[in-house]
C-alpha cells in the first residue's frame, strides 16, 4: 500500500493487517538492535537456562529442608519460673504476629526476647531469633510464617507438658 510522502514523514514504519510474524520481526529489526543467533546457539542458551533452573530448584529444596524447623526442641530442659514466663510471653508475641502480621512488633519483641534469654537455659534459641529477624528484614513472609508456626507449636507443646508434669505450680 502506497502511503503519501507527507504522511510517511511523521512515522518510522507502518503495520498493515493482516500482520504476519515474519513481517513484524522484519519491522522490529529496522528499529531495534538485535543479535542474530543460530538455532544451535539458541538451543545451547535454552539448555543453560534449564540447567540453571535445576540448580536453583535443588538449592531451594536444600534450603527449605535446612531451614524447616529451626526452632530447637526444648523438651529436656528444667526451666525456672522466669524462663517459663519468657516462653509463655514468646508464644503470645508470636501468635500476635501470626494474627496481625506486624513485622515491626515482631522485631521489637524478638529483640526484647533475645536480650532476656542471655545467660538462661533458653540462650540456645538465639540463633533461631537471629534467623527469624533476617527473614523479617527480607520480607520473606511465607517462610517467616512457617518458622513462627513451627516455633509456636513446639513452645505450646512444651507448655502443655510442663503444666501436666507440675499441676501444683501456679499458672502464669
Amino acid at each position: 500500500v502506497a502511503i503519501p510522502e507527507d504522511v510517511s514523514i511523521n512515522f518510522q514504519g507502518v503495520l498493515q493487517k493482516p500482520l504476519s510474524k515474519k513481517f513484524l520481526l522484519n519491522e522490529f529489526k529496522k528499529h531495534l538492535e538485535f543479535e542474530n543467533v543460530s538455532k544451535e546457539q539458541d538451543r545451547e542458551k535454552i539448555e543453560k537456562v534449564e540447567e540453571s533452573k535445576e540448580v536453583l530448584k535443588e538449592t531451594d529444596e536444600k534450603t527449605s529442608i535446612n531451614e524447616k524447623g529451626l526452632f530447637p526442641e526444648i523438651e529436656d530442659f528444667d526451666f525456672n519460673e522466669e524462663e517459663v514466663k519468657l516462653i509463655k510471653h514468646l508464644v503470645i508475641d508470636l501468635t500476635y504476629f501470626l494474627k496481625y502480621m506486624d513485622i515491626n512488633v515482631l522485631e521489637e519483641k524478638l529483640l526484647s526476647y533475645k536480650k532476656s534469654i542471655e545467660g538462661t537455659k533458653l540462650s540456645h534459641t538465639k540463633e533461631w531469633v537471629e534467623n527469624v529477624m533476617v527473614l523479617s528484614n527480607q520480607f520473606e513472609v511465607d517462610q517467616l510464617k512457617r518458622e513462627i508456626e513451627d516455633a509456636v507449636e513446639k513452645l505450646e507443646s512444651y507448655i502443655l507438658k510442663e503444666a501436666k508434669s507440675s499441676p501444683n505450680k501456679k499458672a502464669s
